[in-house]
């Protein structure tokens, strides 16, 4: 998508149509798009300010949360407690959408699970398994399963599975598998890390290993950790031997798998002795996008 040439065709619409904040919150998210958070928060600023409603509302305070808001001196600090506000505000008008529900959410997350857990609960209602979206499911199901809410967590979980299986819809079962690996189920995360065919990050693939080594399968769980180390060896071995990077880049690029291999050494050392990843699941937010109107996310204009 052309955000550059949909800035221009907003900015016209909202010439026409000046106090139209669905126009304001679209152009905001196309300021977002091009770098320009400055103007971006000047305009969900003015659309809070013209119609405070669950549109206006859950959009600036996601842009808080996620952004902060400028000080005097001209640089973004913390504004998650505003972001709050804003969003407790937004939740009197009763949305819909999952949208301002799961922004809330992930506002609380931090300090305040029990009360996250009730707003991501609330998400998970309003956004049907049926739908495209399976982030408030994961969401809901992730919180309680940190909360030691094991068979609720779980049931979660097996909706998940049983909609994608229906359905055939694109779904991580990694992010389902996290549930799992959570309430210690370690035979259904096994089994779900197992039916991926695509490799691992570092972190998941410790949780894989030692997943492994719960269900009785230590070898393979080490020798998957042997595989990706040899593997960045190969790496360095092709890096040192491209002709057409620079002496710069390949540099950086070694440095980076030694790193990752003096990582994944010190992992391996710490499975060998059976101790358990220091990995801590949280919910699926940070990449993910709750503003109405967000064009690369398809998220309705409105509730």
């Amino acid at each position: 998508m052309d955000f550059e040439k949909l800035l221009v065709e907003i900015k016209q619409q909202l010439s026409e149509a000046p106090q139209n904040t669905i126009l304001m919150n679209k152009l905001a998210i196309v300021f977002i798009e091009n770098n320009k958070y400055d103007e971006a928060l000047e305009m969900l600023e003015r659309a809070v300010k013209l119609n405070p409603n669950i549109e206006t509302l859950t959009n600036l305070g996601w842009f808080y949360l996620h952004e902060g808001k400028l000080s005097k001196d001209e640089y973004y600090e913390d504004a998650d407690e505003e972001a709050v506000e804003l969003l407790e505000r937004a939740i009197r008008y009763i949305p819909e959408s999952h949208l301002t529900y799961s922004a809330l959410g992930e506002a609380y997350k931090q300090n305040k699970k029990q009360d996250a857990l009730y707003w991501f609960e609330i998400a998970y209602i309003a956004m049907p398994l049926q739908d495209d979206n399976f982030r408030p499911g994961i969401n809901y199901g992730v919180t309680l399963a940190l909360l030691g809410k094991r068979t609720e967590a779980e049931e979660v979980a097996k909706l998940l599975l049983n909609n994608k299986e229906r359905n055939e819809s694109y779904f991580d079962v990694l992010d389902i598998a996290q549930i799992y690996y959570i309430t210690e189920n370690y035979e259904e995360a096994v089994r779900l890390y197992k039916s991926c065919d695509y490799l691992f990050g570092i972190g998941l693939l410790e949780v894989y290993a030692y997943a492994l080594i719960k269900c009785g399968e230590k070898q393979f769980a080490l020798k998957l950790m042997n595989d990706a180390i040899d593997n960045n060896i190969e790496q360095i071995i092709e890096v040192e031997n491209d002709g057409e990077l620079n002496e710069p880049e390949s540099k950086q690029l070694i440095q980076h798998f030694e790193a990752e291999n003096s990582k994944l050494n010190g992992l391996l050392e710490d499975l060998k002795q059976g101790n358990k990843p220091d990995f801590e699941f949280e919910p699926y937010l940070a990449d993910e996008c709750y503003l109405y109107g967000c064009y690369r996310h398809n998220n309705p204009d409105s509730d």
